[in-house]
């Protein structure tokens, strides 16, 4: 039996390519395969899953890159039984995320610069899942945070209020209804457009019945037999026209 294959090795990743889907490579080990062609490689299992999933088996996998350096073990000393797991040295960028951050108390699930995908917890920054600059924080005085790169968009959750800001547009759109309901609900745009297709400007009210007053006013002045007559109705239709939940300005 080689007594090497009781001991841990440095290896190279050659192919990622598994058939079986399962995370499985074909690694180099320079002392073990220097004259064997990448397709002749064994396959190796990765055996660094840290999560338990459905029937209490391995729940997490990360797919290596091509050229990574591995460690390698040999289950049962077989040469073609090979296992492999990540070596513990810390990619340059997040030696340096550490240094810039809350060190104390830091929990770094996954730091890929290459894909640029983070996900993380300090005490700094809360829990933060980032991808391509696009964030999901939850920070620790309880903020929910979603916010697209360049703060083109963004949601908070914070505590009852809920705030949504875009510099371009809001779609909201539902197959069946759409309902919000408040105590006061306030749309503010320099315009304010209502159904399909809208062609016609919103009637203000309070104006309105001032000029029908006016007019009532004026009519009810040359026919003195009925007094009030037509001021009267103007002012009896008003509570009727004007709507009691509907505000708007000019």
């Amino acid at each position: 039996m080689n007594e090497s294959l009781k001991r841990k090795h440095l290896g190279i990743v050659e192919d990622i390519d598994d058939p079986l889907k399962e995370g499985r490579a074909r690694i180099r080990v320079p002392f073990l395969h220097k004259d064997i062609p990448t397709e002749h490689l064994p396959w190796a299992k990765q055996i660094s899953a840290i999560y338990f999933g459905k029937d209490g088996q391995g729940a997490n996998i990360s797919i290596p890159r091509i050229n990574s350096l591995v460690e390698v073990t040999f289950n049962n000393d077989d040469r073609y039984s090979p296992e492999y797991s990540i070596v513990h040295e810390l990619s340059s960028d997040l030696k340096e995320f550490l240094k810039q951050t809350e060190y104390e108390n830091a929990h770094i699930f996954l730091y890929d610069g290459d894909e640029d995908l983070k996900i993380y917890y300090t005490g700094k920054d809360g829990f933060v899942i980032s991808l391509k600059e696009s964030t999901f924080t939850i920070f620790n005085d309880n903020r929910i945070e979603l916010r697209h790169k360049d703060d083109k968009s963004i949601i908070e959750l914070d505590g009852g209020t809920i705030r949504k800001t875009a510099d371009s547009s809001v779609d909201t759109t539902a197959g069946s209804r759409i309902k919000n309901t408040s105590k006061e609900i306030w749309d503010n745009g320099d315009l304010v457009k209502l159904g399909t297709t809208p062609q016609y400007s919103v009637v203000l009210g309070e104006p309105l019945f001032l000029l029908l007053q006016t007019l009532a006013t004026i009519i009810d002045a040359k026919y003195s037999p009925t007094p009030s007559v037509a001021t009267t109705a103007v002012n009896e239709f008003k509570s009727l026209v004007l709507s009691k939940t509907v505000k708007s300005t000019n």
